[in-house]
């Protein structure tokens, strides 16, 4: 009795082995989460708050991917796309990634969905346009799940696919609400201002390095002559995106004054080197400048009563600093208008002087501190 059962217990032990084996031998093979391809999200630390809002919509939608979705910030986009396409391609390198995709909220009402290839040197964009954030987000999320499914799928950036027409769904599985031809279409809730971009992408441009100005300023040099006025032109060398050296020169009109019965030009030669450290804020910069002045002041004098003999003035050369405060604004392309306001510190002042004898009249003489002002357009040339 017990060989019977222990026969009996092998006879049931060995189906069941065999259909536990042909179990797994049936499954299909899992990938291991090591060979998952990486997407990446890109958003600023600071950036706003629906751009932020995007990242969990974009997870639940590739949440049943075979992806890992993978966060990084970072303090602020760069300001051009070409310098955005090189970040992407440096975290998709740093991070093995097959996709990065990243987005613009910057224009209301729109969404701008950016994906990069790892090599970098193609984009695609897709374009949302709602009047509310939850349908905008939504879409958003939408667009990135086809867009991962079609390169999972063998897709590649730039290269249109027609869609085969759908297939009628099976009421045991209706469609998804949201239909997407990841490359060729955009979801049906999406309004049709859609933009792909598939050009590839060179490196970024090589920064400006020689700038020219052009301004017309104002000098508030003395009693006798309190403003002065004229033209001032000048060189840029942008040493650093933050910092340029500077050479200006200024052609004034002549100060002319009377008095004592003596009539005097007075003609000023300025110029100045110095530094400008400025911040870029989009289309502003803002900054400030410090410089070395030097200024060549040539005089002409005639009498008007025989009784004076005029002399010619000897030419003065007057130094210091000038101290500028600087703000502009680009119009297009490297075209800026620009305003400059400080002070010119000189160490030295010219005095001319009509002497009567007992009698002496100051005909000019020069401050040691000049505001000055100067409104201008720049350009840069290389």
């Amino acid at each position: 009795m017990r060989s019977w059962e222990r026969q009996g217990g092998q006879a049931a032990w060995w189906p069941t082995a065999i259909v536990m084996l042909a179990t797994f031998a049936a499954r299909p093979a899992v990938a291991d989460d090591a060979d998952r391809p990486v997407v990446v999200l890109l958003v600023t630390a600071d950036d706003e708050m629906e751009a932020s809002a995007i990242l969990d919509p974009v997870r639940a939608e590739l949440g049943d991917l075979p992806v890992d979705v993978a966060i990084e910030r970072m303090a602020q986009f760069p300001s051009t796309l070409p310098a955005q396409v090189s970040l992407a391609a440096e975290v998709a390198g740093r991070r093995a990634a097959a996709m990065v995709f990243w987005f613009d909220v910057s224009v209301p009402g729109q969404v701008f969905v950016y994906l990069a290839e790892p090599g970098g040197s193609r984009i695609l964009v897709r374009t949302v346009a709602a009047a509310e954030t939850v349908e905008r987000v939504g879409s958003a999320a939408v667009i990135v799940r086809g867009l991962v499914e079609a390169i999972l799928g063998g897709g590649t950036i730039g290269i249109q696919s027609v869609a085969a027409p759908a297939e009628p769904a099976s009421p045991e599985q209706p469609p998804r609400a949201l239909p997407v031809d990841p490359i060729a279409s955009v979801p049906a809730m999406v309004p049709p201002a859609d933009i792909s971009i598939s050009a590839p992408v060179g490196p970024e441009p090589v920064p400006a390095w020689l700038g020219l100005q052009l301004g017309y300023g104002l000098d508030f040099f003395s009693d006798q002559a309190k403003l002065l006025h004229g033209l001032d032109a000048g060189l840029l060398f942008h040493v650093h995106p933050n910092w340029s050296l500077f050479a200006t020169y200024r052609i004034l009109f002549d100060a002319e004054i009377s008095g004592a019965g003596m009539d005097l030009d007075v003609t000023r030669h300025p110029g100045q080197v110095g530094v400008r450290f400025h911040w870029t804020l989009g289309d502003w910069d803002v900054g400030g400048s410090i410089s070395g002045v030097l200024d060549y002041v040539t005089a002409e004098a005639a009498s008007r009563s025989p009784a004076l003999a005029s002399l010619a003035p000897d030419p003065a050369w007057l130094g210091g600093f000038g101290f500028l405060a600087h703000v502009s604004y680009r119009i297009a392309g490297s075209f800026r208008v620009f305003l400059d306001e400080g002070l010119d510190v000189l160490v030295n002042r010219v005095e001319y002087v009509v002497d009567q004898g007992a009698q002496r009249t100051i005909l000019f003489r020069s401050w040691n501190a000049s505001p000055r002002l100067l409104l201008g357009l720049g350009v840069d040339l290389l």
